[in-house]
């Protein structure tokens, strides 16, 4: 092993150079993506907003007509946080015209007519 002359402590002369000498990048901090359900909710949320092309402000309006009281602000705190229940969620889907329960739309239309 080489000796070399060590440079922050001058009562020490020298050091021995080893395999600890080798220069090593900094610590690296790994930041690995945990799949949050708050993200995923909030995602979809305003994934359904930029498709049918509804504000914050236009959803509060919609909500209000059917009895949910949240103002603009609130609502994209709300949405923003990702903490709301499904309860919630579909009141927002059906505020935009969106059917979450999986059902065939009727047609208003009686059977066997053709429109």
């Amino acid at each position: 092993m080489k000796s070399q002359r060590k440079r922050g402590n001058p009562h020490e002369k020298y050091v021995k150079l080893g395999p600890a000498a080798v220069a090593r990048p900094a610590a690296v901090k790994l930041e690995l993506k945990v799949h949050s359900w708050e993200d995923e909710a909030r995602s979809t949320l305003r994934s359904y907003m930029r498709r049918h092309n509804v504000s914050f402000k236009t959803l509060a309006a919609r909500l209000a007509e059917r009895g949910v009281k949240d103002s603009q602000v609130n609502l994209s705190n709300k949405v923003g946080r990702g903490k709301f229940s499904l309860a919630f969620f579909m009141q927002c889907c059906d505020a935009m015209g969106i059917d979450l329960t999986g059902r065939k739309k009727e047609s208003s239309q009686p059977a066997g007519e053709k429109g």
